[in-house]
């Protein structure tokens, strides 16, 4: 009897929250983000430039826009959003240098590659729109690559990992749902972010690899957390009820 009784529970609350669902989402998009790492990974980067002034022809760039694939499923049930996503960055930036040995390039890729849990809260709320304020908690990924090689065969050198570590962090955003249906079909989201992380990351294997000859000459620890502003576009398909 007790068994019976749970089952039509079940059945009941499942029959309500599909009753007040108002909306879903399935979808990928293009995330784009900007980073500010002047204390850490662009340091890094000043001091590559800095000891190759005489040899230089072309300075490496700082890391700070970095783009990637997005992707959402999440819905609304009575104003209360829910979210899982992933969110993908990256930017590769190279410097070349012309000296006794020859012309060679040196580059350099950062990867941050989050999976996101979002909730929120839709405080306008249509058949086929919404706005949300929702804030997600974030686990990944912070990487970096270096390569190095004659500028001519640079495309058959094979990426080194110098760092690869796991981080967790916290996004907070805006979500814009806009339908091209009534009620269902193609749906625009639309994403304006704040990303921070909660850890540190550490640079300093980066400046030894490749700042090889003056790393001992600088900080031993250069780190920070991992912050940046973005937007993410995503196409999706959606519902509603």
């Amino acid at each position: 009897m007790r068994k019976i009784l749970i089952f039509f529970l079940l059945l009941i609350l499942q029959c309500n929250i599909v009753k007040s669902q108002s909306q879903y989402w399935f979808g990928f998009g293009y995330n784009m983000s900007r980073f500010k790492m002047d204390n850490s990974l662009n340091y890094i980067i000043d001091r590559y430039n800095q000891t190759r002034t005489s040899t230089l022809t072309k300075e490496m760039k700082h890391i700070h826009f970095a783009d990637g694939l997005a992707f959402s499923f999440g819905f609304n049930v009575n104003k209360f959003v829910f979210d899982l996503g992933y969110t993908g960055k990256k930017q590769t930036v190279f410097a070349q240098v012309n000296n006794s040995s020859g012309s060679g390039e040196r580059d350099l890729r950062f990867k941050n590659r989050n999976f996101n849990m979002g909730f929120g809260f839709a405080f306008i709320n249509t058949s086929n729109s919404s706005v949300a304020l929702c804030a997600s908690l974030d686990i990944g990924k912070i990487k970096t690559e270096t390569r190095l090689g004659d500028i001519p065969n640079i495309d058959k050198e094979e990426y080194e990992i110098v760092t690869d570590d796991l981080n967790m962090g916290s996004t907070f955003y805006l979500q814009f749902l806009i339908g091209f249906g009534r009620g269902k079909g193609l749906a625009l989201i639309a994403r304006p972010y704040y990303h921070i992380s909660y850890f540190d990351t550490d640079f300093y294997a980066v400046n030894e690899k490749i700042n090889s000859s003056t790393y001992v000459k600088d900080p031993d620890i250069i780190e920070s957390k991992i912050s940046n502003i973005g937007l993410s576009l995503i196409l999706a398909i959606y519902g509603s009820n």
